[in-house]
């Protein structure tokens, strides 16, 4: 949605991001916004693939992009979903006036089974290592827990739990490796 009239969100990345959260919590603006939380890795880091330094501190010569993922609250504490299809997105100029946003939501959410126990962080970042995922050289940036799509059954999307840990190599390219928390395996 591009907003009719030009709507400024501050005078810097923290006011952006503040106003953003309050143009959340007002309905008439956004549908169910108090179903997202700001999500800074996404924000930081964008959503996978290969980026440049430049990119994965989410500012270009075009703008800044603000990142809402939707809460997976009845599904165990409050998780984020890292999907496209629970999402708020703010593209922002370089003054921090609103370009136009995007919202999906994901309704109707269900936990199909109790997950005894998931792989813990540290485990996933040996598993990426195993998995020649890793570079020589790199450093891990940041790693998170969230709910991401795994398959649609009979039109039922089903979501899995899975670590995103954010590796930077030695060129300073930076990427998002997958690691599903129930069972360890990388997912491509």
């Amino acid at each position: 949605m591009t907003p009719k009239t030009t709507m400024n969100l501050g005078k810097s990345r923290q006011d952006a991001i503040h106003n953003a959260q309050k143009m959340l919590a007002d309905s008439k603006q956004v549908v169910s916004g108090q179903d997202y939380l700001y999500d800074a890795f996404l924000t930081q880091y964008g959503t996978g693939g290969r980026t440049t330094s430049s990119e994965s501190e989410n500012k270009s010569s075009n703008g800044y992009t603000i990142v809402f993922s939707q809460k997976a609250e009845s599904l165990s504490g409050t998780p984020l979903f890292s999907t496209q299809r629970g999402r708020i997105q703010v593209n922002l100029d370089r003054d921090f006036n609103v370009k136009n946003y995007t919202q999906t939501h994901i309704s109707n959410v269900e936990k199909l089974r109790d997950i005894s126990t998931l792989i813990t962080e540290q485990d996933a970042v040996v598993n990426a290592y195993q998995y020649n995922a890793i570079p020589n050289n790199s450093r891990i940036m940041a790693c998170r827990l969230s709910y991401r799509l795994m398959t649609v059954v009979r039109g039922d999307t089903i979501f899995s739990p899975v670590w995103s840990i954010v590796i930077k190599d030695n060129a300073g390219d930076t990427s998002i490796i997958s690691i599903n928390a129930i069972n360890g395996t990388l997912i491509h």
